[in-house]
Order: structure tokens, then sequence, then C-alpha cells
């Protein structure tokens, strides 16, 4: 039986069905696929999808985030999120612009993380 993936990119090639470079691509792709846990993906699943609808409200890119973006971006998660769950948030952009093989954006930035301290002081912190 071929329900061990590992084998089955190695088993094709060894057959002449895929090239050894699409084998190895498969290879990464099934590594890939397995970064993260379960939850994991359905949690970056959702805050995927906030950022896109915020970026597609305004007709900003996804990738290659200015700083304002991400100011406000910060303030629109602030609508209806707590500042620990904003962060959380925010830490995807950065995971998605490193995936597009960019820096992230989320370094080195005063004005965001003032931003986010202003949340915090304004809204607080979830209850214990």
């Amino acid at each position: 039986m071929w329900h061990d993936l590992r084998l089955m990119p190695s088993f094709l090639s060894c057959l002449g069905l895929v090239s050894f470079m699409t084998s190895l691509q498969l290879d990464v792709l099934r590594f890939r696929q397995a970064t993260f846990s379960t939850f994991t993906k359905a949690t970056y699943r959702t805050h995927r999808k906030t950022y896109v609808n915020f970026c597609c409200r305004l007709g900003l890119p996804l990738v290659a985030a200015t700083n304002s973006t991400l100011w406000l971006y910060a303030a629109y998660l602030a609508r209806f999120l707590l500042p620990r769950s904003a962060h959380q948030y925010l830490n995807f952009v950065g995971l998605l612009h490193r995936d597009y093989g960019l820096p992230s954006p989320l370094t080195n930035s005063w004005t965001l993380h003032s931003v986010l301290l202003g949340m915090k002081h304004i809204y607080g912190k979830e209850p214990k």
C-alpha cells in the first residue's frame, strides 16, 4: 500500500512518472504543509481572512505593507479584538511577508508599538 506518503514522490520518480525535480518540489510542499498544527492552520486562516478583507476594503496590497498600513490595520483590529489578540493578528502579517521572502514589516516600528500600547491602555487587558 502507498498510504505512506513519504515514499510516494520517490516511488513515482523511479517509475519515470515525475522528474526528480518535481519529486523534490512535492517533498518541499509536503514539508511546508506540515509546518503548523491543524489548530494553528485554522487560526492563521482566520487571521488571513481578516487581513485580506481589510486590505481589499482599502485597496491596499497584501505584501510589502507600509508602516501606515500596519497602523491602520491595528486600529481596525481594535474595533473588534482585545489588544493581545490584535498583536497575534499582526504577527500573521509578518509571517506572510517572510513567506514571500520579504522582511517582516513589524520590526523596529515605534509608531506601531505605540499604537498597540495605546490600545492596551484604552481597552485594557483580558480578564483573568
